[in-house]
Protein backbone atom coordinates (compact mmCIF):
# COMPACT_ATOMS: atom_id res chain seq x y z
CA UNK A 1 0.00 0.00 0.00
CA UNK A 2 2.88 2.38 0.73
CA UNK A 3 4.20 2.17 -2.82
CA UNK A 4 0.96 3.41 -4.49
CA UNK A 5 0.65 6.20 -1.92
CA UNK A 6 4.24 7.29 -2.52
CA UNK A 7 3.66 7.08 -6.27
CA UNK A 8 0.77 9.54 -5.97
CA UNK A 9 2.96 12.06 -4.18
CA UNK A 10 5.75 11.65 -6.70
CA UNK A 11 3.29 11.98 -9.57
CA UNK A 12 1.93 15.22 -8.14
CA UNK A 13 5.46 16.60 -7.84
CA UNK A 14 6.41 15.70 -11.40
CA UNK A 15 3.12 17.10 -12.68
CA UNK A 16 4.11 20.46 -11.16
CA UNK A 17 7.81 20.25 -12.01
CA UNK A 18 7.80 19.84 -15.79
CA UNK A 19 5.71 22.89 -16.78
CA UNK A 20 7.32 24.96 -14.02
CA UNK A 21 10.78 24.14 -15.40
CA UNK A 22 9.74 25.27 -18.88
CA UNK A 23 8.20 28.50 -17.58
CA UNK A 24 11.19 29.24 -15.36
CA UNK A 25 13.71 28.65 -18.16
CA UNK A 26 11.83 30.89 -20.55
CA UNK A 27 11.43 33.62 -17.93
CA UNK A 28 15.09 33.69 -16.92
CA UNK A 29 16.85 33.00 -20.23
CA UNK A 30 14.49 33.70 -23.14
CA UNK A 31 11.50 36.00 -22.69
CA UNK A 32 11.90 39.77 -22.87
CA UNK A 33 8.34 40.84 -22.11
CA UNK A 34 7.41 41.83 -18.57
CA UNK A 35 5.02 39.53 -16.76
CA UNK A 36 1.59 40.93 -15.89
CA UNK A 37 1.44 41.73 -12.18
CA UNK A 38 -1.15 43.54 -10.06
CA UNK A 39 1.36 45.89 -8.36
CA UNK A 40 -0.89 46.73 -5.43
CA UNK A 41 0.66 48.99 -2.83
CA UNK A 42 1.06 47.63 0.71
CA UNK A 43 -1.16 49.34 3.27
CA UNK A 44 0.32 50.26 6.65
CA UNK A 45 -2.88 49.24 8.40
CA UNK A 46 -2.32 45.70 7.19
CA UNK A 47 0.69 45.49 9.50
CA UNK A 48 -1.78 45.49 12.41
CA UNK A 49 -3.81 42.74 10.73
CA UNK A 50 -0.65 40.67 10.29
CA UNK A 51 0.21 41.23 13.93
CA UNK A 52 -3.23 39.99 14.95
CA UNK A 53 -2.76 36.82 12.88
CA UNK A 54 0.63 36.26 14.48
CA UNK A 55 -0.72 36.80 17.99
CA UNK A 56 -3.62 34.43 17.33
CA UNK A 57 -1.22 31.64 16.41
CA UNK A 58 1.05 32.44 19.34
CA UNK A 59 -1.92 32.46 21.71
CA UNK A 60 -2.89 28.98 20.52
CA UNK A 61 0.64 27.60 20.98
CA UNK A 62 1.60 29.28 24.25
CA UNK A 63 -1.89 29.01 25.72
CA UNK A 64 -1.91 25.28 25.03
CA UNK A 65 1.49 24.85 26.68
CA UNK A 66 0.38 26.74 29.80
CA UNK A 67 -3.00 25.00 29.96
CA UNK A 68 -1.67 21.44 29.68
CA UNK A 69 1.69 21.71 31.43
CA UNK A 70 1.65 24.99 33.33
CA UNK A 71 4.94 26.02 31.76
CA UNK A 72 6.35 27.16 28.43
CA UNK A 73 9.28 24.80 29.01
CA UNK A 74 7.19 22.06 27.38
CA UNK A 75 7.98 23.80 24.08
CA UNK A 76 11.69 23.08 24.49
CA UNK A 77 12.00 19.58 23.05
CA UNK A 78 14.15 17.67 20.55
CA UNK A 79 16.27 20.07 18.45
CA UNK A 80 15.15 23.03 20.56
CA UNK A 81 17.19 21.57 23.42
CA UNK A 82 20.26 21.48 21.19
CA UNK A 83 19.86 25.05 19.96
CA UNK A 84 19.46 26.19 23.56
CA UNK A 85 22.61 24.35 24.59
CA UNK A 86 24.59 25.93 21.76
CA UNK A 87 23.25 29.37 22.66
CA UNK A 88 24.37 28.92 26.25
CA UNK A 89 27.72 27.16 25.83
CA UNK A 90 28.71 27.32 22.18
CA UNK A 91 30.14 24.44 20.17
CA UNK A 92 32.52 21.86 21.59
CA UNK A 93 34.49 18.85 20.38
CA UNK A 94 34.08 16.70 23.50
CA UNK A 95 31.28 14.67 25.03
CA UNK A 96 27.76 14.30 23.69
CA UNK A 97 27.52 17.97 22.80
CA UNK A 98 30.17 17.55 20.09
CA UNK A 99 27.41 16.20 17.88
CA UNK A 100 25.66 19.58 17.96
CA UNK A 101 28.02 20.90 15.30
CA UNK A 102 25.42 19.66 12.80
CA UNK A 103 23.18 22.56 13.87
CA UNK A 104 23.94 25.78 12.02
CA UNK A 105 25.09 28.78 14.05
CA UNK A 106 23.05 31.87 13.17
CA UNK A 107 19.94 31.21 15.27
CA UNK A 108 21.76 30.13 18.47
CA UNK A 109 24.04 33.17 18.04
CA UNK A 110 21.01 35.48 17.90
CA UNK A 111 19.53 33.64 20.86
CA UNK A 112 22.75 34.01 22.84
CA UNK A 113 22.98 37.76 22.17
CA UNK A 114 19.39 38.45 23.25
CA UNK A 115 19.75 36.21 26.30
CA UNK A 116 22.42 38.61 27.55
CA UNK A 117 19.79 41.36 27.51
CA UNK A 118 16.74 39.44 28.72
CA UNK A 119 18.41 36.97 31.06
CA UNK A 120 16.39 33.93 30.00
CA UNK A 121 17.13 31.77 26.95
CA UNK A 122 13.54 30.59 26.37
CA UNK A 123 12.12 34.10 26.64
CA UNK A 124 14.81 35.32 24.26
CA UNK A 125 13.90 32.60 21.75
CA UNK A 126 10.19 33.45 21.98
CA UNK A 127 10.83 37.16 21.41
CA UNK A 128 13.19 36.45 18.52
CA UNK A 129 10.99 33.95 16.74
CA UNK A 130 7.84 36.04 16.97
CA UNK A 131 9.79 39.01 15.66
CA UNK A 132 11.34 37.01 12.84
CA UNK A 133 7.94 35.57 11.93
CA UNK A 134 6.34 39.02 11.78
CA UNK A 135 9.05 40.29 9.42
CA UNK A 136 8.65 37.16 7.28
CA UNK A 137 4.89 37.72 7.10
CA UNK A 138 5.41 41.38 6.16
CA UNK A 139 7.80 40.57 3.31
CA UNK A 140 5.58 37.73 2.07
CA UNK A 141 2.74 40.25 2.10
CA UNK A 142 4.75 42.98 0.34
CA UNK A 143 5.93 40.60 -2.36
CA UNK A 144 2.45 39.19 -2.76
CA UNK A 145 0.94 42.67 -3.13
CA UNK A 146 3.15 43.28 -6.13
CA UNK A 147 2.57 39.93 -7.83
CA UNK A 148 -0.87 38.65 -6.77
CA UNK A 149 -2.69 41.59 -5.21
CA UNK A 150 -3.10 42.91 -1.69
CA UNK A 151 -5.94 40.69 -0.47
CA UNK A 152 -4.26 37.51 -1.70
CA UNK A 153 -1.00 38.62 -0.08
CA UNK A 154 -2.73 39.22 3.24
CA UNK A 155 -4.34 35.77 3.20
CA UNK A 156 -1.04 34.06 2.36
CA UNK A 157 0.70 35.62 5.37
CA UNK A 158 -2.24 34.62 7.58
CA UNK A 159 -2.08 31.00 6.45
CA UNK A 160 1.68 30.92 6.98
CA UNK A 161 1.21 32.08 10.57
CA UNK A 162 -1.65 29.71 11.41
CA UNK A 163 -0.78 26.52 9.51
CA UNK A 164 -0.47 23.57 11.94
CA UNK A 165 3.32 23.29 11.62
CA UNK A 166 3.61 27.02 12.37
CA UNK A 167 3.96 25.61 15.88
CA UNK A 168 7.70 25.51 15.17
CA UNK A 169 7.77 29.23 14.40
CA UNK A 170 7.04 29.82 18.10
CA UNK A 171 9.60 27.39 19.61
CA UNK A 172 13.38 27.68 19.99
CA UNK A 173 13.90 26.43 16.43
CA UNK A 174 15.54 28.09 13.46
CA UNK A 175 12.40 28.08 11.29
CA UNK A 176 11.29 31.69 11.85
CA UNK A 177 14.73 33.08 11.09
CA UNK A 178 15.09 30.84 8.05
CA UNK A 179 11.72 31.78 6.55
CA UNK A 180 12.33 35.47 7.20
CA UNK A 181 15.69 35.50 5.43
CA UNK A 182 14.52 33.33 2.55
CA UNK A 183 11.44 35.47 1.83
CA UNK A 184 13.51 38.64 2.12
CA UNK A 185 16.08 37.22 -0.31
CA UNK A 186 13.43 36.39 -2.92
CA UNK A 187 11.75 39.76 -2.43
CA UNK A 188 14.99 41.69 -3.01
CA UNK A 189 15.91 39.52 -5.98
CA UNK A 190 12.58 40.32 -7.65
CA UNK A 191 13.02 43.98 -6.70
CA UNK A 192 16.31 44.18 -8.59
CA UNK A 193 18.49 44.49 -5.47
CA UNK A 194 20.45 41.36 -6.22
CA UNK A 195 23.44 41.91 -3.93
CA UNK A 196 21.09 42.52 -0.99
CA UNK A 197 19.28 39.35 -1.99
CA UNK A 198 22.58 37.48 -2.03
CA UNK A 199 23.50 38.71 1.45
CA UNK A 200 20.13 37.51 2.76
CA UNK A 201 20.85 34.18 1.06
CA UNK A 202 24.27 34.02 2.74
CA UNK A 203 22.69 34.57 6.15
CA UNK A 204 19.97 32.03 5.37
CA UNK A 205 22.64 29.43 4.55
CA UNK A 206 24.03 30.09 8.04
CA UNK A 207 20.63 29.00 9.40
CA UNK A 208 20.37 25.73 7.50
CA UNK A 209 22.23 24.18 4.60
CA UNK A 210 19.10 24.39 2.45
CA UNK A 211 19.57 28.15 2.37
CA UNK A 212 21.77 27.58 -0.68
CA UNK A 213 18.57 26.84 -2.65
CA UNK A 214 18.17 30.62 -2.79
CA UNK A 215 20.83 30.59 -5.47
CA UNK A 216 18.06 29.54 -7.88
CA UNK A 217 15.72 32.56 -7.55
CA UNK A 218 18.70 34.92 -7.36
CA UNK A 219 20.12 33.38 -10.55
CA UNK A 220 16.80 33.64 -12.38
CA UNK A 221 16.19 37.25 -11.46
CA UNK A 222 19.76 38.50 -11.86
CA UNK A 223 20.29 36.76 -15.22
CA UNK A 224 17.02 38.17 -16.50
CA UNK A 225 18.06 41.65 -15.32
CA UNK A 226 21.44 41.23 -17.04
CA UNK A 227 19.75 40.21 -20.30
CA UNK A 228 17.60 43.34 -20.09
CA UNK A 229 20.65 45.53 -19.53
CA UNK A 230 19.56 46.34 -15.97
CA UNK A 231 22.40 44.56 -14.19
CA UNK A 232 26.09 43.97 -14.72
CA UNK A 233 27.13 40.38 -15.28
CA UNK A 234 29.67 40.31 -12.45
CA UNK A 235 27.01 41.48 -9.98
CA UNK A 236 24.65 38.76 -11.19
CA UNK A 237 27.36 36.13 -10.68
CA UNK A 238 28.43 37.45 -7.28
CA UNK A 239 24.85 37.71 -6.00
CA UNK A 240 24.11 34.16 -7.11
CA UNK A 241 27.19 32.76 -5.39
CA UNK A 242 26.77 34.60 -2.08
CA UNK A 243 24.58 31.91 -0.45
CA UNK A 244 27.50 29.53 -0.92
CA UNK A 245 29.50 31.94 1.23
CA UNK A 246 27.23 31.21 4.17
CA UNK A 247 27.78 27.49 3.75
CA UNK A 248 31.55 28.10 3.44
CA UNK A 249 31.52 29.97 6.77
CA UNK A 250 29.78 26.98 8.34
CA UNK A 251 32.46 24.66 6.93
CA UNK A 252 35.06 26.95 8.49
CA UNK A 253 33.27 26.64 11.81
CA UNK A 254 33.43 22.85 11.50
CA UNK A 255 37.15 23.05 10.87
CA UNK A 256 37.77 25.46 13.76
CA UNK A 257 35.87 23.27 16.24
CA UNK A 258 36.70 19.74 15.06
CA UNK A 259 39.67 20.04 12.69
CA UNK A 260 37.58 18.67 9.81
CA UNK A 261 35.46 20.97 7.61
CA UNK A 262 33.14 18.05 6.77
CA UNK A 263 32.81 16.62 10.27
CA UNK A 264 29.09 17.43 10.32
CA UNK A 265 28.53 14.87 7.56
CA UNK A 266 30.18 12.16 9.67
CA UNK A 267 28.06 13.00 12.69
CA UNK A 268 24.91 13.18 10.57
CA UNK A 269 25.54 9.66 9.31
CA UNK A 270 26.96 7.95 12.42
CA UNK A 271 25.05 9.65 15.25
CA UNK A 272 21.88 11.04 13.68
CA UNK A 273 21.50 8.19 11.16
CA UNK A 274 20.80 10.60 8.35
CA UNK A 275 22.10 11.41 4.91
CA UNK A 276 20.96 12.42 1.46
CA UNK A 277 18.34 10.36 -0.33
CA UNK A 278 16.01 11.47 -3.09
CA UNK A 279 12.54 12.72 -2.21
CA UNK A 280 10.70 9.56 -3.42
CA UNK A 281 12.64 7.53 -0.83
CA UNK A 282 11.51 9.87 1.97
CA UNK A 283 7.91 9.78 0.83
CA UNK A 284 7.88 5.97 0.67
CA UNK A 285 9.51 5.67 4.10
CA UNK A 286 6.99 8.06 5.64
CA UNK A 287 4.04 6.23 4.09
CA UNK A 288 5.45 2.85 5.14
CA UNK A 289 6.01 3.90 8.76
CA UNK A 290 2.57 5.50 8.90
CA UNK A 291 0.85 2.32 7.68
CA UNK A 292 2.92 -0.16 9.67
CA UNK A 293 3.62 1.83 12.82
CA UNK A 294 3.47 -0.41 15.92
CA UNK A 295 3.87 2.36 18.49
CA UNK A 296 0.60 4.27 19.05
CA UNK A 297 2.49 7.22 20.54
CA UNK A 298 4.23 7.79 17.19
CA UNK A 299 1.04 7.77 15.10
CA UNK A 300 0.51 11.58 15.26
CA UNK A 301 4.10 12.11 14.15
CA UNK A 302 4.00 9.90 11.05
CA UNK A 303 0.46 10.89 10.08
CA UNK A 304 1.13 14.62 10.42
CA UNK A 305 4.36 14.41 8.41
CA UNK A 306 2.67 12.41 5.67
CA UNK A 307 -0.29 14.79 5.52
CA UNK A 308 2.01 17.81 5.35
CA UNK A 309 3.92 16.31 2.42
CA UNK A 310 0.73 15.41 0.57
CA UNK A 311 -0.88 18.81 1.19
CA UNK A 312 2.17 20.62 -0.17
CA UNK A 313 2.36 18.15 -3.08
CA UNK A 314 -1.25 18.87 -3.97
CA UNK A 315 -0.82 22.63 -3.62
CA UNK A 316 2.20 22.65 -5.91
CA UNK A 317 0.63 20.30 -8.46
CA UNK A 318 -2.63 22.23 -8.65
CA UNK A 319 -1.37 25.76 -8.13
CA UNK A 320 2.21 26.12 -9.38
CA UNK A 321 0.99 27.31 -12.77
CA UNK A 322 -0.60 30.31 -11.05
CA UNK A 323 2.64 31.35 -9.34
CA UNK A 324 5.32 33.67 -10.66
CA UNK A 325 8.03 31.56 -12.39
CA UNK A 326 10.62 32.52 -9.77
CA UNK A 327 8.24 31.54 -6.99
CA UNK A 328 7.33 28.19 -8.52
CA UNK A 329 11.00 27.37 -9.20
CA UNK A 330 12.03 28.05 -5.61
CA UNK A 331 8.99 26.26 -4.15
CA UNK A 332 9.61 23.10 -6.16
CA UNK A 333 13.36 23.09 -5.58
CA UNK A 334 12.83 23.66 -1.86
CA UNK A 335 10.19 20.95 -1.66
CA UNK A 336 12.46 18.39 -3.34
CA UNK A 337 15.71 19.22 -1.52
CA UNK A 338 14.24 19.69 1.95
CA UNK A 339 12.53 16.31 1.80
CA UNK A 340 15.47 14.44 0.24
CA UNK A 341 16.75 12.77 3.39
CA UNK A 342 17.58 9.21 4.20
CA UNK A 343 15.72 9.40 7.53
CA UNK A 344 13.16 12.18 7.30
CA UNK A 345 11.81 13.19 10.69
CA UNK A 346 11.03 16.90 10.26
CA UNK A 347 9.26 17.04 6.93
CA UNK A 348 6.38 19.27 8.04
CA UNK A 349 8.72 21.67 9.84
CA UNK A 350 11.09 21.92 6.87
CA UNK A 351 8.25 22.59 4.42
CA UNK A 352 7.18 25.63 6.44
CA UNK A 353 10.49 27.24 5.52
CA UNK A 354 9.51 27.45 1.86
CA UNK A 355 6.60 29.87 2.56
CA UNK A 356 5.86 30.49 -1.14
CA UNK A 357 3.23 27.69 -1.47
CA UNK A 358 0.94 29.65 0.85
CA UNK A 359 0.20 31.99 -2.03
CA UNK A 360 -1.68 29.11 -3.68
CA UNK A 361 -4.56 28.65 -1.18
CA UNK A 362 -4.64 32.44 -0.85
CA UNK A 363 -5.28 32.69 -4.59
CA UNK A 364 -8.09 30.16 -4.34
CA UNK A 365 -9.83 31.39 -1.18
CA UNK A 366 -10.93 34.78 -2.52
CA UNK A 367 -14.45 34.63 -1.11
CA UNK A 368 -15.19 34.92 2.63
CA UNK A 369 -16.47 31.37 3.11
CA UNK A 370 -13.47 29.51 1.62
CA UNK A 371 -11.11 31.86 3.44
CA UNK A 372 -12.91 31.25 6.74
CA UNK A 373 -12.83 27.49 6.12
CA UNK A 374 -9.08 27.45 5.41
CA UNK A 375 -8.42 29.66 8.43
CA UNK A 376 -10.51 27.44 10.72
CA UNK A 377 -8.79 24.28 9.49
CA UNK A 378 -5.39 25.85 10.07
CA UNK A 379 -6.27 26.97 13.61
CA UNK A 380 -7.72 23.57 14.54
CA UNK A 381 -4.65 21.81 13.15
CA UNK A 382 -2.34 24.19 15.01
CA UNK A 383 -4.26 23.58 18.23
CA UNK A 384 -4.07 19.81 17.78
CA UNK A 385 -0.32 19.72 17.05
CA UNK A 386 0.34 22.10 19.93
CA UNK A 387 -1.57 19.79 22.27
CA UNK A 388 0.21 16.61 21.25
CA UNK A 389 3.59 18.34 21.20
CA UNK A 390 3.23 19.86 24.66
CA UNK A 391 2.01 16.53 26.04
CA UNK A 392 5.26 14.93 24.94
CA UNK A 393 4.31 13.22 21.68
CA UNK A 394 7.41 13.16 19.42
CA UNK A 395 7.22 15.86 16.75
CA UNK A 396 10.51 16.93 15.24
Amino acid sequence: MAYPIAAVGLGLFLYALIPAFVRGWRYAFCDADALPMLNDAPIKGDALRLLCYLLLGSFVVYGTALLFTGSLNSLVQADALHYTEIAKNGYTNVGETRYFIVFFPLFPLCMRLLTYLLGDALFAAIVLNNGFLFVAMWYLYKMGCRVYGRKTALRSAKYLSLFPFALFFRNPYTESLFVMLSVMSIYYAMDGRHLTSGVMGLLCALCRSTGVILMLPILMESVRAWRMGQQKLWIAILATLLPLGGFAIYLGLNYAVTGNALQFLIYQREHWYNGFALFPHSLFETADYMLHNTQPSLAPFWVSQFLAIMVFSFLLAAGCKHLHPTHSAYALAGFFIMLSQDWLLSGGRYLMGIAIPFYIPALWAKKPMPDAAVTALCVMGLLYLSCVFCMGTPLY
